[in-house]
C-alpha cells in the first residue's frame, strides 16, 4: 500500500507454506478490494513436552510433541536412551 491506499482492516488468513506442511510460505491479506501477500514462515519444529520419567524395564524415556499446521494437529512421540546419572 502506498499514499491513498488506508485500509482500516485487514484479515490475513493463515501462512500457506510453498511446498510440504511448513517451511517459507505466504500469507494473503484482504481489505476491501485490496488483497496483499506476504512472505512468511511456519515453523518446522515441534512443540515438545518435557522428557517423561525413565523406564527402567525398557532404559529409554519419552516425550510427546505437536505440530499445529493449518489442517489438523499432529502428534509425534519420540523416545530417547536414559542418559547415565
Amino acid at each position: 500500500g502506498g499514499p491513498g491506499s488506508e485500509c482500516a482492516e485487514w484479515t490475513w488468513g493463515p501462512c500457506t507454506p510453498s511446498s510440504k506442511d511448513c517451511g517459507v510460505g505466504f500469507r494473503e491479506g484482504t481489505c476491501g478490494a485490496q488483497t496483499q501477500r506476504i512472505r512468511c514462515r511456519v515453523p518446522c519444529n515441534w512443540k515438545f513436552e518435557t522428557w517423561g520419567a525413565c523406564d527402567g524395564g525398557t532404559g529409554t524415556k519419552a516425550r510427546q510433541g505437536t505440530l499445529k499446521n493449518a489442517q489438523c494437529q499432529e502428534t509425534i512421540r519420540v523416545t530417547k536412551p536414559c542418559s547415565p546419572k
